[in-house]
């Protein structure tokens, strides 16, 4: 039995070998009809040592980069500084300090209380109260100051109060109806919701001269009237006499003739 065994094994062996065998002769020609140069650099590439694979190093474009100190100004459509200290929303909207800023404040302005809180001309999205002060002029900011205190009024009726403007200078006041207090305003700040009071008397002060050229106004013209006219002396209305009249007259109001 176990010779039967051992035959069987030699006999499966010797078929294995001659298997190989063909393989080989099968192969060989496949193998001499590659080029020598061929099986020159495949040898020397099996015998050579595998080196570490060096690190990939990329260089990046620095023109991203460039591109972000750039920005495009939504009014004049020119590139700018990142940093031209003029005027951007939340949204990112530029607008240049190359009279642009001043050409869109004005032009705000201009359109009355419309014009309060300003916003950005693209999005409509309010402008920060700081950055308005900042690029402002200063007869900009006392019109928006004065844009701003007439719009608090209007959408406060109730609060029975008003603002008061001098005629002749750029003086006002911002009065209680109810109250004999008066609230002189200088350096107003928007932002602050309280009412600063501590200069009153100086800001009084310093008012008076525009009072005395009013009063001196108001004589200059009682003057006027009264060297073209005669005045009644019993209800002192005065009536106007071209050059060369008689000195009689009667008054149309009370009948009483002066002389």
């Amino acid at each position: 039995m176990g010779n039967a065994f051992s035959r069987k094994n030699q006999t499966e062996n010797e078929e294995d070998s001659l298997k190989n065998n063909e393989l080989k002769e099968l192969d060989e020609p496949i193998l001499l009809e590659l080029p020598v140069w061929f099986r020159e650099l495949q040898n020397q590439s099996l015998e050579r040592p595998r080196s570490k694979r060096c690190p990939r190093t990329s260089v990046r474009s620095t023109e991203g980069v460039k591109k972000k100190t750039k920005v495009q100004c939504c009014a004049c459509a020119q590139e700018v500084e990142a940093s031209h200290g003029g005027r951007q929303c939340r949204q990112g909207h530029h607008i240049c300090l190359n009279g642009c800023v001043e050409t869109y404040i004005d032009s705000q302005l201009a359109d009355g209380l419309s014009a309060v809180p300003l916003k950005c001309p693209l999005c409509k999205i309010e402008y920060n109260e700081n950055i308005v002060e900042r690029v402002m002029k200063i007869k900009q900011m006392d019109k928006y100051v004065r844009l701003v205190l007439t719009k608090k009024l209007q959408e406060n009726p109730d609060n029975a109060e008003t603002l008061v403007t001098c005629p002749n200078c750029n003086y006002y006041e911002y009065r209680h109806a109810n109250a004999k207090e008066i609230m002189f305003y200088s350096d107003v700040d928007i932002m602050a919701d309280s009412d600063d009071e501590s200069d009153d008397e100086n800001e009084f002060n310093q008012h008076m001269e525009c009072h005395e050229l009013q009063n001196l106004k108001l004589r200059f013209e009682k003057l006027l009237e009264k060297g073209q006219g005669g005045e009644c002396p019993k209800c002192h209305l005065i009536g106007n006499k071209n050059p060369g009249d008689c000195n009689h007259m009667t008054c149309p109001e009370c009948g009483t003739v002066s002389i």
